[in-house]
């Protein structure tokens, strides 16, 4: 027998006691104290150990046999001779007395095994107590999809990966398979290995890894089924005891390739299932793919059936696709809301409110819940699990003697106009903690751009001519100035409750919520808290952003026209295409600069897009947007010509405006009678508005232009995309003989803007019958 045996016989040894006592009284507070029953002769002894391996404080007693024993033999535990087989009396004090213990080598590798396994993870673990399941006739597609490689003796299945959303029933869906196995192939049942959220789950870097012990959990499992398998790990740990600490590659090798795929320990009649529920949550999950991808590669006849679930990680998808051998693996996605998976929802809640009124007595009408209550409670699950088992189990909660009022509860939550109602539980409690759970793992910095990428897909409108359904994840991130991999990182974590297209993929494919519950759940500060995610700010960030949008566009001084193709990209789309989207970006910033600036009434609203609520109202913010207005050719720059209307309301809100914009200069009454137009820069574009209103209520709008400048089109603008070029300018010449003629008429008169950015003088004439007349003219302060 090895060192490891021999080294503890002889520990034994110098510390034997008088065996002429029947009873050895020991204090187990003394590391030192060791105790040995009369009746065990030199080769049988029993040892307290100096460290309790299970971690409290109870002792317990290992007891090894005899060297010449072997390792393990088909009666080594029915033999007389095992270890402690003639112990009687046995005491041990404070605090555990132990009578007639049998501790056999294959018991103490067990020991070995199961200490060091992880704790609570197994299919019939007292810490998952209860744990979920599939209801009858529910899931049936991905239980028979999953069990039918367990009962095909040809198949070269070796890996199935069922990946879905969190709360989508993954877990379920193990949990089942494993009652199953247990209940038609109890021999061959395999192993089965939860991982607990948060506990190995969490990723952040001062969560414990305890990755180690993934082997060491299935390889317990498995020695409990098989004795020649067990006899291996006895011969393995007293060659080397060391084994069990040893990194996971080695672990696996010892463990499980070489007994299982080198030396074919299991003869087993069908393929022996290893259950891997939530890899995600293992922080070396990568590593231990590869392994496993490795020995399928290593050893294709070895008999094992890996079966692993995970939400969908973009890192974890992409180390299942690299993997070779693709016949051998088979990836299911398990979708939130599916027909399937509607028609399962509806099955398990039909069954539980059945339940339910077999219960309790006090539930008389029939159906119940109504037919209008039961469709409306549908809609909110819409096929997602969590929210029907949060349901279900709030409904009938055992703390709750009135299910009726609970479900009044439920159906007030989520009818699509609620009735006001006093306070009460919230029935999605479990399902918010999920998202909170999953939501902590995001960094602050990451939350903080992620909550600026969600908030624009939590829009019901979308934002000015940007659908929320349909623009693009590349698009966005264009909008909001964010690149490609800061994007990428802010919402990694996010990937169990978000469809983010992949970067081949984000060119025209927009973000979507696995579920709607997650969305109600960022835009409810009741619920969502710190995560909570407000309407006013993603508005006031959008606009903002449009603006800067505008800014880059005309930013060039040698030119009044603006240059879209100025403006930056985060995320570059293919090179051919980057104008196009230059161009897309400029418009739709030109689309809703005035028509998120002021308040819109509905009846003059050209997009019917617009928040009224959360205009940008703050006389602060406002401020700071008109300094940045380059107001030399406000109508090019910030005017989409389809919707002029916006710029109209614009100008008559500049004349009519109060003390504010004298306040911060950025409007003064131009006095025309002192200094006439010779402040006019005449190699600028000015511009005459007319509005000439119809008897029958509508408006006729024309712009004219004037410049002695050769305009040139900006690239990939068409000419008729701006004001300026839609028809041949007027000469400056023309254009003070035009003001000539109003000059007496105007009745406003003032220069806008500031001197840093660029200014205008805003004339307008109102004296005329159903016609006014706006100019707005290039100002040189220094002339």
């Amino acid at each position: 027998m090895g060192g490891f045996f021999h080294d503890l016989r002889n520990l034994l040894s110098s510390t034997r006691e008088n065996t002429n006592s029947r009873t050895h009284e020991i204090n187990t507070a003394d590391p030192r104290h060791l105790a040995v029953s009369q009746d065990l002769g030199a080769s049988q002894r029993s040892y307290i150990p100096r460290q309790n391996p299970l971690g409290s404080a109870q002792a317990y007693t290992e007891a090894f046999v005899p060297a010449d024993q072997p390792a393990y033999s088909d009666q080594s535990q029915h033999n007389s001779s095992g270890t402690l087989s003639f112990a009687h009396d046995f005491t041990i004090n404070n605090p555990v007395i132990a009578e007639n213990i049998h501790l056999s080598e294959p018991s103490l590798a067990l020991k070995w095994l199961e200490v060091r396994a992880l704790p609570g993870v197994e299919y019939h673990s007292e810490a998952r107590d209860p744990p979920p399941r599939c209801h009858v006739g529910t899931r049936e597609k991905f239980i028979t999809t999953t069990e039918r490689p367990l009962s095909d003796p040809n198949t070269e299945m070796r890996l199935l990966f069922l990946y879905g959303p969190a709360g989508v029933g993954k877990s379920a869906i193990i949990q089942t398979l494993a009652e199953r196995q247990e209940e038609g192939r109890p021999l061959l049942k395999g192993a089965t290995l939860f991982f607990p959220s948060l506990t190995l789950g969490n990723l952040s870097d001062s969560s414990p890894d305890n990755s180690a012990r993934v082997w060491l959990t299935i390889s317990y499992r498995l020695a409990t089924l098989d004795p020649s398998y067990l006899a291996y790990v006895i011969t393995q740990i007293r060659r080397d005891p060391k084994i069990l600490e040893a990194n996971m590659k080695q672990q696996f090798k010892t463990l499980i390739a070489e007994p299982l795929g080198e030396k074919k320990l299991l003869k087993s009649s069908g393929l022996l299932p290893i259950f891997i529920d939530g890899l995600d949550q293992c922080r070396k999950y990568e590593m231990m793919l590869q392994i496993i991808a490795n020995f399928i590669s290593d050893y294709p006849s070895a008999p094992l059936l890996w079966i692993i679930t995970g939400r969908p990680d973009r890192r974890l998808l992409k180390a299942f696709d690299k993997l070779p051998l693709q016949d051998r693996v088979k990836k299911d996605f398990i979708p939130v809301d599916s027909e399937d998976a509607l028609a399962d929802v509806k099955i398990f809640l039909r069954s539980k409110f059945d339940q339910f009124q077999e219960d309790w007595d006090i539930i008389n009408p029939s159906p119940w819940p109504k037919v209008d209550d039961f469709n409306h409670i549908l809609a909110s699950a819409r096929g997602f699990f969590k929210i029907a088992s949060a349901i279900a189990r709030f409904v009938g909660s055992p703390d709750v003697d009135d299910p009726m009022a609970q479900l009044k509860v439920v159906v007030s939550t989520v009818a699509p106009l609620p009735t006001s109602a006093p306070e009460h539980p919230n029935p999605f409690l479990s399902v918010h903690e999920m998202y909170s759970e999953i939501l902590q793992n995001v960094s602050e910095d990451h939350y903080r751009t992620a909550k600026r990428i969600l908030g624009f897909y939590l829009l019901p409108r979308g934002f000015g001519s940007w659908a929320s359904q349909s623009t693009s994840f590349l698009t966005l991130c264009n909008i909001l100035d964010i690149e490609q991999g800061v994007a990428s990182a802010s919402l990694s974590r996010l990937l169990p409750l978000l469809d983010i297209p992949k970067p081949k993929d984000a060119i025209d494919t927009p973000i979507r919520f696995f579920h709607a519950s997650f969305a109600e759940f960022l835009i409810s500060p009741e619920a969502s808290k710190k995560f909570w995610i407000d309407m006013q700010e993603v508005v006031d960030d959008l606009w903002q952003c449009h603006s800067r949008i505008l800014r880059q566009a005309n930013l060039s001084a040698d030119t009044p026209l603006p240059r879209p193709n100025e403006i930056k990209l985060a995320w570059s789309p293919y090179p051919e295409e980057a104008q196009q989207y230059r161009i897309k970006l400029w418009r739709n910033a030109q689309r809703v600069f005035f028509h998120q600036l002021l308040p819109c009434p509905a009846a003059h609203c050209a997009m019917g897009i617009h928040y009224d609520e959360l205009s940008v109202r703050g006389s602060t913010r406002r401020i700071g947007v008109l300094r940045e207005i380059n107001f030399d050719n406000l109508v090019d720059r910030y005017t989409l010509p389809d919707v002029p209307y916006r710029l109209l309301a614009f100008l008559d809100w500049l004349i009519e405006s109060d003390d504010d914009l004298i306040r911060h200069g950025l409007l003064k009454m131009l006095d025309l009678g002192v200094r006439g137009f010779g402040w006019l820069k005449q190699d600028g574009i000015s511009f005459r508005v007319d509005v000439e209103r119809s008897h029958e209520g509508g408006s006729l709008i024309t712009f004219k232009t004037y410049t002695d400048s050769a305009l040139n089109v900006p690239a990939g603008v068409p000419s008729e995309g701006l004001f300026s070029t839609r028809e041949p300018p007027a000469t400056s010449g023309q254009l003070l003989n035009d003001l000539a003629l109003h000059k007496d008429g105007f009745s406003a008169s003032v220069v806008v803007g500031t001197r840093a950015t660029g200014q205008c003088a805003l004339l307008v004439d109102k004296n005329l019958e159903n016609l006014t007349i706006y100019y707005l003219l290039p100002y040189d302060p220094t002339a």
